[in-house]
């Protein structure tokens, strides 16, 4: 069974005994959610994700915290700190002015010895610079711009990383539409300082970026120098060191013991493909006893790169067979719409080639070896339909729960467990919800559980008091709306209205949502005729994403409009 919506968790490979580095690296990291939630067909229309293999289809990887960037306070306030990866940035995109050749960013970078209060900035890897891209945006400077940075620029940005076979170039990334390339270190580029480390599991961050591979260090001429105070990425080797061994073969598969993911261990199983041809032969595979076969998205595809090795890119002695120094299909559409992610298996680009070309395929699962809690339901809503019914929906974002739970709070008083309800169900009717149109507030959530524990729970949903005594009067071409407010923990009211008296059977549309405490409204600019309004009160949760609550519908008015 396919575990759509997946969210790798922390495989302990064996027993931590304490919290050394060499004991850390000993587990299998979380690679990262990629950001993207939609699906394109090859031509770039949005299309519905179900059962298509696309990124979207599966966003598989750790979620990402909500807020992902917070600010810092005090001595901090200039920079910002990414809650998925525990690393810190200035705010400023830009903050060197301009753009500098790599060894002038290097220099720049190591330079900074009181921003934020701290010292030891230097130029991020190649992994580090990557992990800011979200690949649901089309452009991520302006996104990014958007989550409390300023400055970043829609263009190349240098990393600490230098290209294995062309010693001469650096790796950098575009902060425009998220590609990784390499140039000329006499090229001049933005720069983005970064500091600290990922504490993943064992600290604050969401996942724990691996290292690049990278060891060894270079001048702007490509020629191998003494790494000590240089900055590179192959003196600093940020991130979690690799396991030995990194790989572990069964039969025709091998598993990535840095990820806990299962590849095909032939690398070219079907030839070149165009991207939906690929998506569909990964979907289709049988192979070591297992059928939830994929095309991996652009962050696990990448994570198999060693950016120290070239054609192909891989770590040493890798197990794999037939694989191609050349193109490789991710599950990730890029920017341009028309084109997915693909990687370069010579030496470690990133970039987009239009969905009709033809590029290799590498089918990847999941290939956890234990067992790990449900993945937490979403989008939790509770519609009271009556004044003794309400009804909750819910996403099932996992395959491996054995059953939901439901949780209710009457009043003032505490959750308690409502109902179990098996896998896969997501809709409850709570028909004993007695009152909850104007004498008794309830509040619902939701967790997915099995043998080895429950998700977290969905943020409440809270069912307000309908709005009542609507009355509804003509005003110069519109209509105006008055009630009482009957709740005080309603987030906003919805008004809708159809065409025709209250006995018609025209559907009500959605019109107008206001704020809080609202009790009037006026529709404006309506046509002559006759019209008819109800209207609700809904509730919102302040922790993302948000779970809603809708009270029942207050009276019908009609008003004619001469």
């Amino acid at each position: 069974m396919k575990i759509k919506r997946l969210q790798n968790s922390v495989v302990v490979l064996f027993f931590i005994l304490c919290f050394s580095s060499a004991a850390f690296a000993a587990g299998v990291i979380d690679l990262p959610q990629t950001g993207q939630t939609t699906c394109y067909d090859e031509t770039g229309e949005v299309i519905a994700c179900a059962n298509t293999g696309q990124d979207g289809d599966w966003l598989a990887g750790a979620l990402w915290p909500n807020p992902r960037f917070v600010s810092g306070t005090g001595t901090e306030a200039a920079c910002m700190l990414d809650k998925l990866t525990g690393l810190m940035w200035p705010k400023n995109g830009n903050l060197a002015g301009g753009t500098k050749t790599w060894q002038q960013a290097l220099d720049y970078s190591n330079g900074l010895t009181s921003l934020c209060g701290h010292n030891d900035w230097r130029l991020p890897n190649i992994v580090e610079l990557r992990s800011l891209i979200n690949d649901e945006e089309p452009n991520n400077a302006t996104w990014l711009n958007s989550q409390g940075f300023n400055s970043v620029q829609s263009g190349y940005y240098w990393s600490s990383s230098t290209r294995a076979d062309y010693t001469l170039y650096a790796w950098s990334v575009n902060m425009w539409f998220g590609g990784i390339y390499s140039y000329d270190k006499d090229d001049s580029y933005y720069v983005w300082p970064v500091r600290a480390g990922q504490s993943g599991s064992f600290g604050t961050s969401a996942v724990d970026l691996p290292r690049t591979g990278q060891t060894a260090c270079y001048n702007t001429d490509g020629d191998v120098i003494a790494c000590a105070g240089t900055g590179q990425d192959g003196e600093l080797r940020m991130g979690v060191a690799w396991p030995s061994p990194r790989f572990s073969v069964s039969g025709e598969c091998v598993t990535d013991n840095l990820t806990g993911l299962m590849w095909a261990k032939d690398a070219n199983r079907f030839g070149a493909q165009d991207w939906q041809t690929a998506l569909n032969s990964a979907n289709g595979l049988d192979l070591c006893g297992f059928t939830d076969w994929r095309v991996p998205n652009v962050n696990e595809l990448r994570s198999v790169i060693d950016y120290s090795n070239d054609s192909p890119a891989l770590p040493d002695s890798p197990p794999f067979i037939n694989v191609q120094s050349n193109y490789y299909w991710s599950s990730s559409t890029s920017a341009r719409t028309d084109s997915a992610w693909f990687v370069g298996m010579d030496f470690g680009v990133v970039y987009s080639n239009n969905k009709n070309d033809s590029d290799y395929v590498w089918p990847v699962r999941s290939g956890q070896s234990a067992k790990l809690p449900p993945v937490v339901p979403t989008g939790l809503k509770a519609v009271a339909n009556s004044s003794a019914k309400i009804t909750l929906t819910w996403h099932d974002n996992s395959d491996y729960e054995t059953r939901y739970k439901i949780y209710r709070k009457v009043g003032a008083d505490t959750f308690t467990v409502l109902k179990s309800l098996p896998a896969n169900t997501e809709t409850y009717a709570d028909l004993t919800a007695t009152g909850n149109d104007t004498a008794t507030s309830y509040s619902y959530y939701v967790k997915a559980c099995n043998s080895d524990g429950c998700s977290a729970n969905t943020p409440a949903a809270v069912v307000p008091f309908k709005p009542a005594k609507l009355i509804g009067s003509n005003i110069t071409n519109g209509a105006k709306l008055t009630w009482t407010d009957k709740s005080s923990n309603e987030k906003g009211f919805q008004i809708y209205r159809k065409g025709g008296s209250c006995s018609s059977t025209n559907p009500l549309k959605l019109i107008k949502t206001t704020a809080a405490n609202v009790t009037t409204f006026s529709n404006t600019g309506l046509a002559a005729g006759t019209y008819s309004y109800k209207i609700r009160a809904f509730n919102q949760s302040a922790v993302q994403p948000s779970s809603y609550g809708y009270s029942t519908y207050s009276n019908c008015v009609t008003v004619t409009v001469p």
